[in-house]
């Protein structure tokens, strides 16, 4: 009766901390400890029934695996590969540690194998001391785990489907492995090398467990790693396009395609403090209020985006910078070169507006005002526009006298 009670009582701390563990590994709350007095009084239970029937070893533990299997289903959330890989692991470990003192027992006491099989009635069977240091065991490494949650190897494998199939096949191969070496125990005669046989399948499998159980691991966390860098790769990507649509709208203007009055200062500014050589043309559209007001804004739009689209044609498109700096001026810069040089262009401009204007397309007539300044009469930004704005009235108030 007494060890009975001690078989007992190392089964429920195995069975305790097996819960515990698994609560840990299926990331969810803490199984109720009622919940796990009921599953420890129906696993004794069918303890106590397969040893009073002399069950075969093998059909013992495969019972014991579908007794752990079904209560973690019930009792966790997840698929049911997660289910039978903790309740799998669970069982293995208590298989393999209570076969390695199955045999040590039975090497210093002198006793064949079958002393420890599950013919309990049989006289000198000695199987519940082995048993108990087994699950004493089992219940000291499942301790042991619970309390180092930081590194749960088993909660990240699970948490990876493919680390998790290849970890739960090589499980299954251990499984079968230690069952086989069951049917030892029904062998008769006493021989050492059987139980050094036995010894050695019994620590092949425990290290090969934690060996699976670190690669495993080591492939969730490089597929971790992967997923990350994918998702940063995505971010960064995502980052660009938003940087990208964040500056057109700061610094592109989206009807005429050119920069924006920022960037236009911002670009002056960097030229200048750079002493960069380059002549200013400040633009204004004549009439395009008149325009707005008796056509629409739509016809106001087409007159801008044509003056833009035929001032970037008589321009260079790589070297000289377009800007909308107001609603109806423009600001040119032109590098490398002279006012005289750009007055022509500005003409060669004009003749092509006059020729559009007046059209299916623009009917409306259309014309420029521009006045000119050279960046090297110049340090500051405000003046130099505010000068060739001064100069454009002056081109316009000309233009209307003729």
């Amino acid at each position: 009766m007494t060890i009975l009670l001690l078989v007992s009582l190392t089964y429920f701390f195995y069975n305790f901390y097996f819960f515990r563990y698994v609560s840990i590994v299926m990331d969810m709350p803490r199984v109720k400890t009622r919940y796990i007095l009921v599953t420890f009084v129906i696993n004794y239970a069918v303890f106590i029934l397969c040893t009073i029937i002399e069950l075969h070893l093998i059909i013992n533990w495969y019972i014991f695996f579908i007794c752990l299997f079904v209560e973690v289903s019930l009792l966790c959330r997840g698929d049911r590969q997660r289910h039978i890989m903790v309740a799998l692991s669970g069982v293995l470990v208590g298989l393999a540690l209570n076969l390695f003192f199955r045999n040590v027992t039975a090497i210093i006491m002198k006793v064949p194998l079958s002393a420890f099989d599950n013919n309990f009635s049989l006289p000198g069977n000695a199987k519940q001391y082995p048993i108990a240091l087994g699950f004493l065991c089992a219940g000291l490494w499942l301790f042991t785990v619970t309390h180092q949650q930081k590194n749960m190897k088993m909660q990240v494998v699970l948490k990876d489907k493919k680390s998790l199939k290849f970890f739960l096949i090589l499980v299954l191969t251990m499984y079968g492995y230690l069952c086989l070496n069951l049917l030892v125990y029904y062998a008769p005669g006493d021989y050492l090398v059987l139980k050094l046989w036995e010894l050695k399948a019994s620590a092949v499998v425990m290290i090969g467990y934690y060996l699976a159980l670190s690669f495993s691991y080591r492939m969730s966390r490089l597929e971790q790693f992967r997923a990350e860098n994918y998702q940063a790769k995505l971010n960064l990507e995502m980052g660009k396009r938003e940087e990208e649509r964040l500056y057109s709208i700061a610094y592109q203007d989206q009807l005429t395609g050119c920069g924006t009055r920022q960037h236009a200062v911002d670009v002056l500014a960097e030229a200048l403090e750079k002493g960069e050589r380059f002549c200013l043309c400040f633009i204004d559209l004549n009439g395009l209020k008149t325009v707005n007001n008796e056509l629409g804004h739509s016809f106001g739009d087409q007159y801008l985006y044509t003056v833009a689209q035929i001032l970037r044609s008589h321009f260079r498109k790589h070297s000289d910078r377009l800007f909308r700096y107001g609603g109806d001026e423009f600001i040119l810069m032109v590098y490398q070169t002279d006012p005289l040089d750009v007055r022509e262009r500005m003409a060669e401009v004009a003749a092509e507006l006059r020729a559009s204007s007046e059209s299916l397309e623009n009917p409306y007539r259309m014309s420029v005002s521009f006045g000119l300044v050279n960046s090297t009469d110049y340090h500051d930004v405000d003046e130099m526009i505010t000068e060739a704005d001064r100069r454009m009235y002056e081109y316009k108030k000309k233009m209307k006298k003729e």
